[in-house]
């Protein structure tokens, strides 16, 4: 090693030493650590506020193959049916099914959330619909198929934010119940 590479050497080991020190006398502002405010994990929502957000993972759902769901970024919802030529199709959904893509007009708010999900016994697959202040609302997709005039209903329970499937006390099918930010579990009490 030549005499112009040790003083490279040198001068790049200055460089580190002065880099690891400088700073270290200088003390920033203290704060109270309980003055800071706790981290949300669940996006707070309001009707008409700007902080309207999508719940993750909670954008589309499908009920395959026949059925599936989107939730656009303004919270409408869109939906089409497929597999017309399937021979479940009819036994599941209307022979008089709309072909063309569906937007649920008929809920209140804007909807941050779907899943598709089959409720008691039966094969009965219903569009559950998260809405931006935590109500939900349902349809059942064999309505839906029926036409798009359908009625849903609506939840008096707030603040879900997912859904539990679990079996109903009879063990004669499921229930799906409402889940909270805290993460306990409501009954999903519906109303027109």
């Amino acid at each position: 090693m030549t005499n112009k590479h040790i003083s490279f050497l040198l001068l790049g080991l200055v460089f580190t030493l002065v880099a690891c020190v400088n700073g270290k006398g200088e003390k920033g502002t203290l704060v109270n650590a309980d003055s800071i405010p706790p981290r949300d994990t669940v996006a707070t929502l309001s009707p008409d506020g700007n902080d309207f957000a999508l719940i993750e993972g909670m954008g589309t759902c499908l009920f395959d193959p026949f059925f599936d769901a989107r939730v656009e970024a303004n919270g409408i919802v869109k939906c089409q049916f497929r597999g017309f030529d399937d021979e479940l199709f009819v036994s599941v959904l209307s022979a008089d099914c709309p072909r063309d893509e569906i937007v649920i007009e008929n809920i209140e708010g804007r909807c941050c959330g779907i899943q598709c999900l089959v409720e008691g016994s039966g094969v009965d697959p219903v569009l559950f619909m998260i809405m931006d202040d935590g109500h939900v609302e349902r349809i059942s997709l064999y309505e839906l198929s029926e036409g798009t005039r359908r009625a849903t209903l609506r939840s008096e329970q707030k603040g879900v934010i997912n859904f539990v499937v679990q079996s109903s006390p009879d063990g004669d099918g499921q229930d799906i119940m409402g889940l909270l930010a805290d993460s306990s579990r409501v009954d999903l009490n519906w109303s027109n």
